[in-house]
């Protein structure tokens, strides 16, 4: 294991003695650390950083590995919410749920904890504060198991901490808030030692003593670590053009491209400076932040990527522009990290608008007109770009596409094959992204793969992988086959955003230490890739994009409906918390609408939403009327109970109250009371007396809406 693996794995497991504690070890942390390394003997190199990560156990022995000093004080920095160490302790106690909390400092809020589970097996929050030792003792076996399978590198050990340790507590003092989870305090110290280290060794920085590092890195003049802020723009417009022809797999593989694109890129800023995953703030929506060691090294490799990954976007005619900023910021700044984030913001936004360096617009309009790329003699009917040749995107069929347009087709059609777990790296494989060609396999390639499915599955085969969160859960690949399935074959999308995300990062915690700051964006993204997953499972749906704060999907108008409910519901007990909201735009359309007019109406719709107040819920077929989720299940409720009898009513009695409730009016009431009287089927009297019993409760608005469903409920295939 060379020096900065041991190190960064060092610091990923310098508080595995936590976890033997609380499965039934007595000992102290430091010792009862000792069990995990006799029995995975793998991990015995780094008993020094499980020993004397404590400042008092490192100064009472002078201490020769000089890596186990800034594990150290990276523990130290990345602890700044713990208390004194004489606080007595409750073993089992369960980790607060920070979501629940928010905003801090007001005394209405119902804290709620988190399950002590791995990752993969948390659904939502719980009201009760301690956790079972059994259930200790399972998720230690089940660590040690794991561990055993993997190599002990930096990345597998990230993992193999991000799977058991996200919802378990970094403390368990009695007195406090224990809200940051332990995976969140070992990445960010490993964050923190790496980034110190490298910024020791780059500026030639020779300590005599850990007292005389820490008294170096304590000088606020001294601003070792670089917050990275990158933002892939021209996303949206991306994504959504491309015409109707094979409109779902060409829309969700330029989704997916996006997504492995935001990973290509880490990964190769990552290789070229020498840092690891665990140094990845953030990554997601086309955006991403790391903390990297404040140097000229680092500085040149983001400028460099910047700049060949602009190129590879105009080589390929790509509309898209990698916009890359940094902040420097000191010891000092990580007790309080919000004027940082907020600087890192401030400077990205300014970057986009002067999006171009000089470099780029020489490159963009030279003055050698001879230097200009010809446009080709055809026009790609998916994107409209020029180019010399063309392709069928289906065998057999006219020749439609350009290059890359196919390979977003083939992209989107291969990633929905379940067989496809991993996405690896080759010399000649068929996609390209940035730098590096993959294929889909089955299997892990002999170089670099990325895993997409099962990703909690470790095996001792697997290589060189690198695990990522992609949701990828599709039921028909074809709008047509969607269509086919949904009642009065409609379809229908879903845009999510979580309301005031910005002000919650900024305001809404006390303590905005870069440990908080961790577990608050993990948090987010957890609910959004996991949860989103079993929530669409077996629905009629495919999900475009989730991840971070949003997410995207179309499908069968009744099944994107019903999502919308679940949504809403699982969020509400994953943050148990009133305050942390989200809206959403539902559109109904039929299948030959394009994805970008689709898109463009889900985005008014959410729009819509948002200006209503936020927390709300807007539907396209009543002219972007929005409500309030708390409306919504109202809503939702009556639509169910109409939905009984649907198939048993006239349509013609759901169409005259339709034409009633385009408009409000006094007189509604008196015309369904009349509707209710002439008809003879009972079904059709039930209609329209539930619509008369609602009218003034729902609004006429509302009903319209339910109506419209019910409509669709009512066609005869």
């Amino acid at each position: 294991m060379k020096d900065r693996e041991e190190l960064v794995v060092g610091a990923l497991l310098h508080d595995i003695g936590k976890v033997v504690r609380r499965a039934g070890d007595d000992r102290r942390h430091q010792i009862a650390g000792y069990d995990f390394t006799n029995k995975v003997k793998k991990f015995a190199v780094i008993q020094d950083y499980i020993h004397y990560h404590h400042e008092k156990d490192l100064l009472k022995k002078s201490l020769e590995n000089e890596k186990v000093w800034y594990v150290c004080f990276a523990d130290n920095l990345s602890s700044k919410e713990r208390m004194t160490e004489d606080q007595k302790f409750e073993e089992l106690r369960r980790m607060v749920n920070l979501l629940s909390k928010i905003p801090e400092g007001e005394s209405s809020r119902n804290v709620t904890y988190f399950p002590a589970k791995p990752a993969n097996e948390v659904v939502e929050a719980v009201k009760d504060m301690k956790e079972d030792q059994k259930t200790y003792e399972d998720l230690y076996r089940r660590f040690v198991e794991d561990a055993q399978k993997i190599s002990p590198t930096p990345d597998d050990v990230n993992f193999l901490t991000y799977k058991y340790f996200s919802f378990i507590p970094q403390e368990t003092r009695v007195e406090g808030d224990m809200d940051i989870s332990l995976y969140d305090h070992l990445k960010v110290t490993a964050m923190l030692a790496l980034s110190l280290y490298d910024y020791a060794k780059e500026n030639d920085l020779k300590f005599e003593s850990y007292q005389e590092m820490k008294s170096h890195f304590e000088n606020s003049n001294v601003k070792p670590f670089l917050l990275v802020g990158g933002d892939v723009s021209g996303i949206q417009n991306f994504i959504a053009n491309v015409s109707s022809k094979g409109a779902l797999r060409s829309y969700r593989g330029r989704s997916f491209f996006i997504e492995i694109l935001q990973e290509v890129v880490v990964d190769e800023i990552l290789d070229k400076t020498g840092f690891y995953r665990t140094n990845v703030h953030f990554i997601g929506g086309g955006h991403f932040y790391l903390v990297l060691s404040n140097t000229e090294k680092v500085k040149k490799a983001l400028e460099e990527i910047r700049n060949e990954l602009n190129e590879w976007f105009r080589n390929r005619g790509l509309s898209l522009h990698l916009v890359i900023e940094s902040v420097e910021f000191s010891v000092k700044d990580v007790e309080d990290m919000s004027k940082v984030f907020k600087k890192i913001g401030e400077k990205l936004n300014e970057r986009k608008y002067r999006m171009y360096t000089e470099k780029d617009l020489e490159a963009i309009f030279p003055d050698d007109l001879n230097l200009i790329q010809e446009k080709g003699n055809h026009t790609c009917k998916i994107c409209g770009n020029r180019v010399d040749k063309l392709f069928s995107i289906r065998e057999g069929e006219e020749e439609i596409a350009c290059d890359f347009c196919k390979e977003m087709y083939e992209l989107g059609r291969e990633l929905l094959e379940e067989s496809h777990v991993y996405l690896a790296e080759r010399k000649n494989g068929k996609f390209e992204i940035f730098k590096r060609k993959f294929d889909f396999s089955r299997e892990p390639g002999e170089g670099f793969s990325y895993k997409l499915r099962r990703i909690y599955e470790f095996s001792e085969k697997e290589k060189n992988v690198r695990r990522i969160q992609v949701v990828t859960y599709f039921k028909e690949q074809e709008f047509e086959k969607i269509a086919e399935k949904a009642p009065g074959k409609k379809i229908a999308s879903l845009l999510v955003d979580v309301d005031n995300l910005g002000k919650i990062f900024l305001k809404g915690l006390k303590k905005k230490t870069l440990s908080r700051y961790s577990t608050l964006s993990r948090l987010m993204s957890f609910f959004f890739k996991e949860r989103v997953e079993s929530i669409v499972e077996g629905k009629n749906v495919m999900v475009i994009y989730s991840g971070g704060d949003d997410l995207y999907l179309v499908g069968g108008w009744n099944d994107v409906l019903d999502v919308a409910k679940e949504l809403r519901e699982a969020f509400g007990r994953f943050t148990t918390n009133d305050f942390m909201t989200f809206s959403a735009g539902y559109v109904i359309t039929d299948e030959k609408t394009s994805m970008s007019l689709i898109r463009e109406m889900s985005e008014r719709a959410e729009s819509a939403a948002k200006k209503s107040g936020k927390n709300s819920i807007a539907f396209s077929n009543r002219n972007y009327y929005a409500v309030k989720w708390n409306t919504f299940f109202e809503m939702y409720n009556f639509y169910q109970e109409l939905k009984e009898i649907a198939d048993k009513v006239d349509r013609s009695v759901i169409r005259k109250a339709l034409n009633l409730t385009r408009e409000e009016s006094p007189l509604n009431k008196a015309f369904l009371a009349y509707i209710e009287a002439r008809e003879n089927k009972d079904e059709d009297k039930r209609v329209a007396n539930l619509m008369r019993e609602n009218i003034d409760h729902l609004g006429e608005n509302a009903l319209n809406v339910i109506l419209q469903f019910v409509d669709l409920l009512s066609r005869k295939s």
